[in-house]
């Protein structure tokens, strides 16, 4: 390893950067010096910009991919080597995306979904997923000691940006957690394990390609479309009534009523679903109130 390479990793990780990012900014890097074989110190901001050209124009690379590589490069000349920011910035721009809207489920292919993997480990992932609008690496790194049975709440610890946060535990998901737990962890080996959806090794957690696999083998057939997402980003959830395009946004939380207090890091929610004395209409005389990460048709869960 260069003393470049260290010193741009002791940056990095001195400044809160996750693991994964230390290693994509790292990888970016190394392709910047690869390609011109040379040192980055020795490399223009202009033959930066030149590098990026061929990231989108040879390479196909999308522009969330190449933006990872600006922020990369930009790390690189204005922290590591301390040089001139401003040119830095007028050099290496940030690549506008595109932002399509996400697609809308039909509660009866939500439903499909949920109800499609015949492992009790594997639907309760999809359901503990859909639950909270996790990310994926959010859900692989659960752990057992994160449910609090008796406040009925469970805590998402590996938050993006090193942030937490603590959500409401329904009913219906702590019984699919439970005949998880009863059919593939009680008395067999690795269940005294501290993570919540054990991986093929023993001690492990799930990994992320194995979560992947879970729902995309669930998305297959005729009553859920294969290209829908089941979250914001590939995993934050929106719900359509019927066959219309409206997303209902309501309570999981079976102790929340339109006459509750909202909760901590909690929003005004509204939707087109009712349910009992929660009105989730904008022109309800009362609104719900929902912990924003938690995003669910709560007919489909009570």
């Amino acid at each position: 390893m260069t003393p470049l390479r260290a010193k741009y990793i002791r940056d990095l990780a001195i400044r809160g950067r996750a693991a994964r990012t230390q290693q994509a900014y790292t990888s970016y890097v190394a392709d910047l010096a690869r390609y011109y074989r040379r040192s980055p110190e020795q490399i223009s901001y202009e033959e930066v910009a030149d590098w990026l050209h061929h990231l989108i124009r040879e390479r196909h690379y999308s522009a969330s991919s190449v933006n990872i590589a600006v922020n990369a490069v930009r790390f690189l000349y204005s922290v590591t080597l301390s040089r001139d920011v401003d040119a830095l910035l007028a050099a290496v721009p940030h690549m506008k995306r595109n932002t399509p809207r996400a697609e809308v489920y039909a509660r009866s292919e939500l439903e499909a979904l949920l109800s499609a993997p015949a492992q009790p480990r594997d639907r309760a992932f999809l359901m503990a997923v859909y639950a909270g609008g996790l990310r994926l690496s959010e859900a692989t790194h659960l752990k057992t000691t994160d449910l609090d049975r008796p406040r009925m709440q469970w805590r998402v610890r590996q938050g993006k940006g090193a942030k937490e946060r603590v959500l409401p535990l329904s009913g219906r998901l702590l019984t699919e957690l439970e005949n998880y737990w009863r059919a593939q962890r009680a008395g067999k080996p690795g269940h005294d394990s501290a993570w919540l959806f054990l991986g093929e090794k023993a001690g492990q957690p799930m990994n992320r390609s194995t979560g992947q696999n879970i729902y995309v083998t669930s998305s297959i057939g005729p009553a859920v479309p294969a290209a829908t997402a089941i979250a914001h980003n590939a995993w934050l959830p929106r719900v359509g009534s019927g066959s219309t395009t409206n997303s209902a946004v309501c309570c999981l939380s079976p102790t929340i009523t339109a006459s509750s207090p909202c909760p901590a890091n909690s929003t005004r929610c509204s939707g087109s679903t009712r349910r009992g004395s929660i009105n989730c209409s904008s022109t309800a005389p009362r609104k719900a109130c929902c912990n924003s990460a938690v995003i669910a048709c709560a007919a489909s869960w009570a």
